[in-house]
């Protein structure tokens, strides 16, 4: 009967740490949403370092516990601690704190839509599902930059025809990756955003 009291007590022990466990984890999520809300965002390099900043000011209370469950070492931040803290906690921001959603797929879309520039000259339009430009750089390497939506002065451009050989420009343009259904995959296409 006592070996039978002593393995429930031992059981009930070991939940009722890991339920405080899974407490002191959900506080500080809490905290770093708080403080995640207070924040002005610009760019995505000082967006990431206040988000950390934030993690790690609201984990400092709880670091001897971090590091005995998580093996997460406040005292000896590096970039593998940081990684191992921001896993932990941004699954749960990202179920729980809306304002660390929306830096995230904000910071998500501005790295995806990094804007290139290309200069050389426009060689032909190509027409086929969607017109493309084929321009040549000063190394003769042809580059092709998809119309795949509006840009400033499209239309003059595009109703040039063949006038556009030979002129000299630069291209603002993305890459995206998108389905090429004659390929059946996915490939990079480089859209364009202006032209000058």
């Amino acid at each position: 009967m006592n070996f039978r009291i002593f393995i429930l007590s031992l059981v009930f022990v070991t939940s009722l740490s890991k339920v405080y466990a899974q407490d002191y984890v959900d506080t500080i999520t809490l905290k770093t949403c708080l403080c995640i809300d207070t924040l002005k965002f610009i760019n995505q390099k000082e967006d990431e370092l206040k988000l950390g900043i934030c993690m790690i000011e609201q984990g400092l209370p709880y670091k001897k516990n971090l590091k005995k469950n998580h093996d997460i070492d406040l005292d000896h931040l590096d970039q593998v601690q940081g990684r191992k803290l921001g896993q932990l906690l941004g699954l749960r921001l990202a179920a729980t704190c809306p304002n660390f959603t929306k830096v995230i797929e904000q910071n998500t879309l501005s790295t995806e839509a990094e804007e290139l520039q290309w200069k050389g000259s426009l060689v032909e339009i190509e027409q086929s599902q969607f017109v493309s430009f084929v321009g040549e750089d000063s190394e003769g390497k042809l580059m092709k930059f998809l119309v795949f939506e509006h840009f400033k002065n499209s239309s003059s451009w595009l109703d040039m025809g063949n006038e556009i050989k030979g002129k000299k420009v630069i291209i603002s343009f993305e890459r995206r990756e998108l389905y090429d259904p004659k390929l059946n995959e996915f490939r990079n296409y480089n859209i364009i955003r202006s032209i000058e």
